[in-house]
């Protein structure tokens, strides 16, 4: 099977808050980041999120106090029959230097791992 990732994609675990951007919306989602990559992640939501939708996206790294915010824009969301909720995939929009920078330092662990395999 072809890859068609711009940027390959790592099984991190963070906790994620989620919500629409649309002005006057205050339901806020708690779940996990499935895996994320510099492009984007994927995580489950306990409800679909049309294509298109924007999403502020506050991922909370283990070694920060705060929650980092990245802006993204949902590209797929395909229900998880087996336990009702759905996988969202997010395409990251807005990446602020700060976020950029906690990913790469991850990013950068991961390959390191992945090369002494």
């Amino acid at each position: 099977m072809l890859e068609r990732r711009a940027h390959p994609r790592f099984k991190w675990r963070f906790i994620l808050r989620c919500r629409e951007e649309k002005k006057g919306t205050e339901a806020c989602e708690f779940t996990t980041v499935e895996n994320i990559s510099k492009g984007g992640c994927l995580f489950p939501s306990n409800r679909p999120f049309p294509v298109g939708e924007v999403l502020e996206l506050q991922i909370k790294f283990p070694d920060r106090r705060d929650f980092l915010v990245f802006k993204g824009e949902v590209k797929r969301c395909e229900e998880i029959k087996t336990i009702s909720s759905y996988w969202i995939a997010v395409e990251f929009k807005e990446l602020f230097e700060e976020g950029k920078q906690e990913l790469e330092k991850y990013f950068s662990i991961s390959q390191k791992q992945r090369s002494e395999k």
